[in-house]
């Protein structure tokens, strides 16, 4: 018998695929394409997962046709029998009987608990830090933690070449992060780094972090994590992030803008027609896209776990919770975990702690958003670590390249490869479409940081995806 088993939280991947009544798994999709019956086959869903959804794909398949992934929270036996999947872990809703002051002090415990337990290495351990209140309660427990042992705490910053001259606020990033990572450095005592890419390097980059995706994904945000980690890769094997804080304690604006949960379409999305329309109809059939994926996301949203009490912000609560983490949170994951390991290095994530998760998504939606301010419970529960100026700020996500130089880089770039004669690309892309989309300015398109230029350079990825991996569309 062959026994699988994912985390309950998708931190690690684990995908699957059959040869006749032979069973092949592996934790990367190019180990399973490595033997010669599994093919790189992309059917018309597996095409409109990637124009429409990506970097985020649906959980339990993969882009390739017969490729599939074991659910997080999911084991799985292969015997005699047959193969046979269960659910080991679910997210419940329950009865909340706490006080916000018990709230707040459970939630203190759970998440510097869940913390120190990543502070155990036998190699060097540095923590990320950005400046924003994820990555500054992760690194102030952790410098706490390290004082106590006589040690100093590492930590390193993420900056892009010609940033500060060209950085443009919006809603989604509205501060960059240079003057709050060195302030929180030195708040901690901790040794800081800021690690700052190339525009070179950043475009360089896709090629390596696409195959490190096994798919396109988030263009420059994947290639500089790639170039980051490849940089921390010089003096530590182990790394611990903030990531997964905001879906758990709602930091994004689709928990608190009922619109956008209230939409037809995966709220993160925000123009879900924008890529679409740049490739040939008759190839992409873009309504019928739509359609199948809109039914997916309405199927998807209803079963989230609720109780017949709940309030209606709870229930928006609740179900903006169950989305984030049931396809964003793995994504974004899938994303540290993939350009982290292709460097060689561990990246831990404590706010994934199946406790916190537990505990907090049953707490009133009242007490996480307190007087309107987003992640209210987790600033009030660990305000003892942090700093007025950090305590306070407003939510900023992983940065992105604001240098126009990269715009004109991957532009560029892209023109050179829909010119050679030679493209996968331009059987697929409507040109005209194309230039016309060339010619206008782009707003945020997806999540928080994908616009203009992280399309351009999403399809440079494309087009290196289908070489690459010989992908065979079947679009009949």
């Amino acid at each position: 018998m062959v026994f699988l088993a994912r985390d309950r939280m998708g931190v690690k991947p684990l995908f699957f695929s059959f040869v006749g009544t032979t069973l092949l798994f592996a934790s990367e999709i190019k180990a399973l394409l490595r033997h010669p019956d599994v093919r790189p086959d992309v059917d018309m869903f597996g095409l409109w997962q990637l124009i429409f959804l990506s970097p985020v794909r649906l959980n339990g398949i993969s882009i390739f046709r017969d490729i599939f992934e074991l659910r997080p929270g999911y084991r799985a036996a292969y015997c005699k029998t047959g193969f046979q999947v269960q659910r080991y872990w679910e997210l419940k809703a329950e009865q909340f009987t706490d006080s916000r002051e018990t709230a707040i002090e459970k939630t203190k415990w759970l998440v510097t608990d869940a913390i120190k337990r990543q502070l155990v290495s036998d190699v060097p351990l540095c923590t990320l830090l950005s400046g924003g209140i994820d990555s500054s309660v992760v690194s102030s427990v952790a410098a706490r933690d390290y004082a106590r042992r006589g040690l100093t705490l590492s930590t390193y910053s993420f900056e892009y070449e010609g940033n500060k001259e060209s950085f443009k606020s919006s809603l989604f990033q509205p501060q960059g992060d240079d003057e709050y990572a060195q302030y929180m450095a030195d708040y901690i005592g901790s040794e800081h780094t800021i690690l700052t890419a190339p525009t070179e390097r950043v475009s360089d980059y896709l090629l390596k972090a696409t195959i490190a995706r096994d798919m396109p994904g988030q263009s420059d945000i994947d290639s500089s994590l790639l170039y980051f980690c490849e940089q921390i890769k010089k003096r530590h094997t182990v790394a611990i992030s903030g990531e997964c804080a905001d879906e758990v304690f709602g930091g994004y604006p689709w928990f608190y803008r009922k619109e956008m949960l209230d939409s037809s379409f995966f709220p993160w999305v925000h123009q879900p027609m924008l890529r679409a329309e740049l490739f040939r109809k008759s190839v992409v059939r873009p309504e019928d896209g739509y359609e199948a994926l809109s039914e997916k996301y309405i199927e998807l949203a209803e079963k989230f776990p609720r109780l017949d009490t709940d309030s209606e912000t709870m229930l928006q609560s609740r179900k903006a919770t169950w989305l984030s983490m049931s396809l964003f949170m793995t994504s974004l994951l899938e994303r540290k975990d993939r350009m982290s390991m292709a460097s060689s290095v561990e990246i831990r994530v404590p706010f994934a702690d199946h406790r916190i998760v537990e505990y907090v998504y049953n707490v009133p939606w009242e007490i996480k958003f307190e007087n309107g301010v987003e992640k209210a419970l987790l600033r009030n529960a660990m305000a003892s670590y942090l700093p007025e100026e950090i305590l306070h700020r407003k939510k900023s996500p992983y940065p992105k390249t604001h240098n126009p130089r990269y715009e004109a880089l991957v532009t560029k770039k892209l023109s050179e490869i829909l010119g050679s004669g030679d493209s996968r690309l331009e059987t697929i892309l409507d040109m005209d479409s194309f230039r016309a989309f060339l010619e206008q300015d782009s707003g945020t398109w997806f999540g928080q940081l994908m616009s203009k230029p992280q399309l351009i350079a999403w399809l440079i990825q494309l087009e290196y995806w289908l070489r690459e991996y010989n992908v065979n569309l079947l679009l009949s």
